[in-house]
């Protein structure tokens, strides 16, 4: 089976709001009047801002090919709404426009106004308007930084013929280069002067006899008026002579505009009480509507036609519908389903290379996941906000999760040459820590050169890692000797250099005549009074134990902490016997 039956089931089973059904529906018809122009609807989820489908926005549509729009929360960033809670922004994820067409079936004025601001710096925008399809006339450009918002208002005047008008919000420019970015806005709405309101009333006829009324009122227009009653009623404002039933009137003025309006005529000598039963959810409300009668006497003790009463069980009213004398009763019962309880849990994290399971419960509901899937659990490995909505009866619960991959403990290797103490630090957020030294903080200090370890928790996931500290703190030291006995003894036989943080090393011996006796690159290796390369003194010989005397000696090295920067160390050595 392919996605499409999958997503009709899921439709038919009740999750009605879901984006995923939405984006099945026709573009939105005309309006007449402007509609959620505060953009409070739909409610933008726990986050910054939240793009939903055009479908999903009462009364808007985009020219984006994702077919997305962009709203945002009024706490977000810093930005205040201009008027509600909620705005939006004419660009989600391209240059796009939003539009809103609304019907004017006959020549009109209108008044529009909107308020606009920039989300970077200076964006600008036009208000266009003109029939479906264009083209559109500029009404009004408007640039604003984004310190305030910017309100304009300004009227368009409809041609004739023109039964419906779009007005399109296009962007223009933004600042800070991102397509995604840009030209917030707020308040829109739109009035209209013309042939659009009309009050009709009525008389009821006695019993069924032919002695009702009806009348009609026109608000706005340009006189003189022409009435059309039907069926029946004559060409007046006022129809008399009226029978129970339905009529209708078609009202026009001398500017070429018409509506029309019904009227209802009930009988009081004989009624019938009817009265509309409803199916909700917990939490929700409904309208009950009687109708048969000019009065009612419900069981709750209200006296409309219609009640909205408080429902949490279901439960049976009995409505009293009454006229000119005449009496009938009717019941109207609210069933209602309990909405569906969803908990995902509180936001957890994720082992590297591990999965989770979240899991909806309610089983044998159907579900949708921000995934796609409609299955009751899903496995999760990687980071982001998962929600699932969970429908039974046609009603709808939904919860979400934030999910984030654990960190892995980090630590560097350091020196100790070039800063003492070293702080290591292998990330915060960990539930716990703990070190080599036995440590149970976010961080230690080292002064000592060594390897140190650390194991942390980040929720179930634990994570290690080891630093190398080298060197010592001043760097390296050297140590060198000014007299040695090679005579034998075992005790002070040899001329050695010590030292600590030592890299490299070069010893050379010379006797007083400059001629070089000894060599070593090997800071373990030291003279033991050997001559191998025999001066004037040894009479050209070798390999022979040097005579009493003070010798020369001349060190190159280098340290852990500037083992660039090579140093040389100059001094005399006494053999003494």
């Amino acid at each position: 089976m392919g996605a499409r039956y999958f997503r009709l089931i899921f439709c038919l089973a009740g999750i009605l709001n879901s984006p995923l059904c939405f984006s099945q529906l026709p573009a939105k018809p005309c309006t007449p009047k402007a509609v959620n122009g505060d953009f409070e609807q739909p409610v933008v989820l726990p986050s910054c801002w939240t793009d939903f489908t055009s479908p999903t926005v009462s009364g808007w549509n985009t020219t984006a090919t994702d077919n997305m729009i962009e709203m945002w929360d009024g706490a977000c960033m810093g930005v205040p709404p201009y008027l509600g809670k909620q705005f939006a922004e004419l660009n989600a994820n391209m240059v796009s426009n939003l539009y809103e067409d609304i019907c004017t079936p006959c020549p009109n004025i209108v008044t529009w106004q909107f308020a606009h601001r920039g989300r970077l710096g200076t964006d600008v925008c036009n208000l266009k308007a003109g029939p479906l399809g264009g083209p559109y006339t500029i009404l009004k450009t408007a640039s604003d930084g984004n310190t305030a918002w910017g309100f304009y208002t300004g009227t368009y005047n409809v041609p004739p013929g023109q039964t419906a008008t779009r007005f399109l919000f296009e962007s223009v420019s933004a600042a800070g280069g991102d397509t995604t970015y840009g030209n917030f806005l707020d308040a829109v709405d739109y009035t209209f002067s013309g042939l659009n309101i009309i009050t009709a009333n009525q008389s009821n006829a006695t019993c069924g006899n032919n002695n009702g009324s009806a009348s009609v009122t026109v608000n706005t227009g340009t006189p003189p008026y022409t009435y059309l009653w039907s069926p029946g009623g004559g060409t007046n404002a006022v129809a008399t002579g009226l029978g129970p039933g339905t009529y209708t009137v078609v009202v026009s003025d001398a500017g070429g505009c018409s509506t029309t309006d019904t009227v209802t005529i009930t009988s009081t000598g004989s009624i019938t009480a009817t009265a509309s039963s409803s199916t909700i959810c917990a939490g929700q409300s409904t309208t009950l509507s009687a109708s048969g009668g000019n009065n009612y006497s419900w069981s709750n003790g209200a006296t409309t036609s219609s009640i909205t009463p408080a429902v949490t069980t279901n439960t049976t009213y009995s409505v009293v519908v009454s006229a000119g004398g005449c009496v009938d009763t009717a019941f109207a019962t609210v069933t209602v389903n309990p909405t569906p309880k969803v908990y995902l849990g509180t936001d957890q994290a994720i082992c590297t290379g591990q999965n989770i399971t979240l899991d909806a419960g309610n089983p044998g509901a159907s579900y949708l996941w921000s995934t796609g899937a409609t299955t009751q659990t899903i496995s999760i490995s990687a980071a982001g906000n998962y929600w699932v909505i969970v429908g039974i009866n046609n009603c709808l619960g939904k919860d979400t999760v934030a999910t984030f991959i654990a960190p892995e403990a980090h630590l560097l290797d350091s020196s100790l040459c070039t800063i003492s103490p070293i702080i290591l630090d292998p990330g915060s957020g960990a539930t716990s820590y703990l070190w080599s030294d036995g440590s149970t903080t976010e961080t230690i200090s080292v002064d000592v050169a060594g390897s140190y370890w650390v194991e942390v928790m980040y929720g179930n996931c634990k994570s290690s890692d080891t630093a190398n500290v080298t060197g010592q703190e001043g760097g390296g030291s050297l140590y060198i000797p000014n007299a040695f006995t090679p005579n034998a003894d075992s005790i002070n036989e040899m001329f050695m250099a010590k030292g600590t943080g030592i890299i490299s090393f070069n010893m050379s011996i010379f006797d007083r005549w400059g001629n070089l006796i000894f060599t070593s690159k090997d800071i373990s290796t030291g003279w033991d009074g050997k001559v191998t390369g025999g001066g004037p003194d040894m009479n050209g010989q070798s390999n022979i134990t040097a005579q009493e005397d003070v010798y020369v000696w001349v060190i190159d090295y280098t340290t852990e902490c500037k083992p660039l920067a090579a140093q040389k160390l100059i001094g005399r050595v006494s053999v003494v016997k």
